[in-house]
């Protein structure tokens, strides 16, 4: 196979589970993240093992894309968006600060207690928050404790901030959560149980 060189045809190959996609748990969500995206000037992403979130949104309409991962990456930007992507090696459940942005998008490990950490951030999102893995680890954790994600997503994001506007059930199961009001707190108001 010739080198790619252009994040749609890359992103094309990605939704047909090739090119790099040795992990399909969420190919079936790609064209829906690449959508929000493009509703979107500033993404930030917490997990990106093989990258194929990473490619949706960097084939987006999107003009940056910070993406956070504990490991390194198994994903390179193709050349016509390398300037668009930034990468930070870090744990997301102990970051002190994210870039202001319209999207932050979750799939990181998926137990209660690393989603409320992640979910501090929240007063620095815009537009949405989606969660990859809510039908996998919704009610038990990665971790195989209970409670799982959805009841950390629950009990995080303030109650009339946020509204739960979209849920997929395949592919593991991906939701999207809309922005419906301002912050009403800051970050450092987010309590988290080290």
């Amino acid at each position: 196979m010739s080198k790619i060189d252009n994040i749609q045809e890359l992103f094309a190959l990605r939704c047909k589970g090739q090119g790099g996609a040795a992990h399909r748990d969420i190919i079936e969500h790609l064209e829906r993240l690449r959508d929000l995206g493009s509703e979107c000037d500033d993404i930030v992403e917490f997990g990106v093992r093989t990258g194929n979130s990473t490619v949706a949104f960097l084939a987006s309409d999107a003009k940056r894309v910070y993406s956070y991962d504990i490991k390194e990456p198994h994903f390179a930007p193709t050349p016509d968006v390398k300037d668009k992507w930034a990468f930070c090696q870090a744990d997301t459940s102990k970051l002190e600060e994210i870039p202001f942005c319209d999207l932050l998008f979750i799939d990181t490990y998926h137990t209660f207690d690393i989603v409320c950490a992640e979910l501090r951030h929240a007063p620095r999102v815009g537009k949405y928050i989606v969660f990859h893995d809510t039908e996998l680890f919704g009610e038990v954790g990665e971790d195989g404790r209970r409670p799982g994600i959805n009841e950390a997503i629950d009990q995080t994001l303030p109650i009339g901030e946020w509204d739960r506007t979209e849920h997929y059930p395949n592919n593991n199961g991906l939701t999207v959560y809309t922005r419906i009001a301002p912050p009403s707190r800051n970050v450092e108001q987010y309590e988290v149980d080290e």
